[in-house]
């Protein structure tokens, strides 16, 4: 897996957030291996690697889905990152604020690709931090949250009727949620999973 933490042209990079990422992905490698009886995905790099986006943090904020998604996703490739889709799965951590009252374009995962925004990014450094008026959640609601993104990226659907379980609602009550046996199959056989 390759993680890269992407940074609009008016912002500055911020340690704490790189170092929220990089404790997030480590805590959410150990929690897999535990689900998984020993198997984990594996990190390139243990600190994610920095994208500074083109234009400022105002240019990616409007429109909701799929127009931010798409806008941070071109940003991203632009600065030599997403290829290789074989060979990685991506996580993207954007440093993009999303108004609270759209359908977020962030905070998504499909196959091959997690991303993730500002608010994640604020839950990870800051465990008093009121997301949209809620809160605070602590930490483990957003490790849970990129968790199940991750899930997405990895090729786990939404399951239908589980709601303690990770890939449904569990990751806000992350670590005391699971994996199904069903998404534990796919996972096992996975070419981004392996003893670690």
């Amino acid at each position: 897996m390759r993680v890269v933490y992407a940074v609009p042209a008016d912002r500055s990079v911020n340690a704490a957030y790189r170092q929220g990422i990089s404790g997030a992905l480590i805590e959410l490698q150990r929690w897999y291996r535990e689900e998984l009886d020993g198997l984990t995905f594996r990190l390139r790099d243990a600190l994610p690697e920095v994208c500074t986006m083109p234009e400022p943090h105002e240019h990616y904020t409007h429109g909701g889905w799929p127009r931010v998604w798409n806008e941070v996703g071109d940003a991203v490739i632009g600065c030599g990152f997403l290829g290789q889709r074989s060979i990685y799965t991506w996580v993207v951590y954007a440093d993009v604020d999303e108004s609270c009252d759209v359908t977020l374009g962030l905070g998504r995962g499909s196959e091959g690709l997690a991303m993730m925004g500002s608010w994640d990014l604020k839950g990870l450094t800051d465990p008093e931090w009121i997301h949209c008026g809620s809160g605070p959640e602590g930490f483990g609601r957003w490790i849970g949250g990129a968790g199940h993104e991750l899930g997405h990226a990895f090729g786990l659907p939404h399951p239908d009727d589980d709601e303690g379980a990770l890939m449904s609602l569990g990751y806000r009550d992350y670590p005391d949620t699971y994996l199904r046996e069903d998404e534990k199959a796919i996972l096992r056989v996975s070419r981004f999973f392996a003893e670690r």
